[in-house]
């Protein structure tokens, strides 16, 4: 798994587990770091709608995340945009919607969150994976009847 380049703590493309609902949250993967509480805590939502954890998001001895998504995106694969093409999304987490069916850009200071922009809402589609081409442009997976692939490129 390859690292974000203005944090190298943080993976540049974050796995999910979509099978259980679980959200996850963005967190630091280093050695040293306490263990983020999970199934014990969380911050997500299960499929029924209740709190996985009965509601309980922190306990001693356990890390909080970095940044989480409230309400829950039932994300699907995150990955970091690094291009130029963009250059106001340069260094932006982008995680696809399964739940809430959009794109969501997390803006980043550092190594927290501190804006959200939710792109696509009009697709109203499950968006599974989110990559970056070395062209810079997004690849879209999306998982509907015709499970598409769409290139996301800048207006001109």
């Amino acid at each position: 798994m390859a690292s974000s380049p203005a944090s190298p703590s943080i993976p540049n493309s974050l796995p999910t587990n979509s099978s259980t609902g679980a959200t996850p949250n963005v967190r630091r993967t280093e050695p040293t770091t306490p263990p983020y509480g999970w199934p014990t805590i969380a911050y997500g939502i299960e499929y029924r709608g209740g709190p996985i954890t009965g509601d309980s998001t922190a306990k001693p001895g356990t890390e909080q995340p970095l940044n989480y998504w409230d309400p829950v995106i039932a994300p699907g694969n995150m990955t970091f945009y690094t291009s130029a093409l963009v250059p106001t999304w340069k260094m932006s987490l982008f995680a696809g919607g399964l739940g809430s069916t959009h794109l969501v850009r997390r803006s980043l200071q550092g190594e927290k969150g501190v804006g959200e922009e939710r792109l696509l809402r009009k697709l109203k589609e499950r968006i599974l994976d989110v990559v970056q081409g070395p062209d810079g442009v997004f690849y879209i997976l999306t998982d509907n009847r015709k499970d598409r692939l769409l290139k996301l490129v800048p207006k001109k």
